[in-house]
């Protein structure tokens, strides 16, 4: 799953996936992400101190 401007993306085809109860899936081929299949955060993860 890919994300540019805020449209995301099939891994599968690459065409635009739609946001449907819960899921997203993709308007050409029909793939999809149940919410239990993907953690979408605005919030960076934890950074490591090295």
């Amino acid at each position: 799953m890919s994300e540019k401007s805020g449209v995301i993306y099939c891994d599968q085809c690459g065409a635009e996936m739609i946001n449907q109860q819960c899921r997203l899936i993709c308007k050409n081929c029909g793939y999809f992400y149940s919410c239990s299949d993907f953690v979408y955060s605005a919030e960076p993860g934890p950074q490591e101190d090295d």
